[in-house]
């Protein structure tokens, strides 16, 4: 009897230390639960931690976005004002061009009408009549000598004239005014031979330059000589043109 107690005490206490089928199978579950929740809190973390930095780079890449934008719009603002300056200069450059061509063209034509332009001189009378053939009515002085004082010069081309070289072929026989010194020392004398002439008369260094549709008395001389009949008269003068003025008129 006393055995029996004893081996049922036992297993009394063998039975409560050791756990049952059914607590092993609590302590599971719920150790399970707490796994799950744990996964779930650090798969909630995970997911907040992946959208935080989902919503940083994205903010990170509009950011980025609105500057590269803003830079694009100042750069391309940049680079329409830059071909729009560009542009200007280019008509501006082109404009200059442009009238510079027209100033040559027109100097050019000025230089090429200038160079066409020649002077064309002309011997007349006072009553701006031509000189050739007609006789000149001479002044007489005093002591015989005469003075030949109305012959006119006219250019009636579109050129001045240079300055004047004239030169007086007259028959042997005349010669300066011995009494005018102003004569003597505005003309030099030497014998030709030249048709109906026998001495020159040549003005001494240059004359005027004589404008266009200008008329000018000719340089005047005084000289000797018998002038009883008309006697026949030869004026050159060289003045730039083609080739020299030659008039003969008559004297008396």
């Amino acid at each position: 009897m006393g055995k029996n107690r004893t081996q049922g005490a036992e297993q009394t206490g063998t039975s409560k230390s050791e756990p049952t089928s059914l607590q092993k199978h609590t302590e599971n579950t719920e150790t399970e639960r707490r796994l799950a929740g744990l996964e779930k809190a650090a798969s909630d973390l995970n997911n907040r931690v992946f959208d935080g930095h989902k919503w940083f780079v994205t903010l990170i890449f509009s950011a980025l976005a609105i500057v590269l934008g803003v830079y694009g719009l100042i750069f391309k603002s940049d680079v329409r004002e830059s071909i729009t300056q560009m542009e200007r200069r280019a008509l501006e450059a082109r404009s200059d061009l442009e009238k510079k061509g027209i100033e040559i063209e027109n100097k050019v034509l000025t230089l090429v009408g200038d160079a066409l332009k020649k002077p064309l001189l002309q011997a007349v009378t006072e009553k701006d009549e031509p000189l050739e053939g007609k006789t000149n009515i001479v002044d007489r002085g005093l002591s015989g000598e005469f003075r030949i004082y109305t012959v006119y010069l006219k250019n009636v081309g579109e050129k001045r004239t240079e300055p004047i070289a004239v030169r007086y072929l007259l028959k042997a026989g005349f010669a300066l005014d011995s009494f005018s010194s102003r004569d003597r020392n505005d003309w030099d004398q030497a014998p030709i031979t030249q048709g109906d002439f026998g001495m020159g008369f040549y003005l001494r260094g240059q004359g005027i330059a004589i404008a266009p549709g200008q008329m000018v008395i000719a340089p005047q001389i005084s000289l000797g000589g018998d002038l009883q009949q008309a006697s026949p008269c030869e004026l050159e003068v060289f003045y730039g043109g083609e080739k020299p003025l030659r008039t003969r008129f008559f004297i008396r």
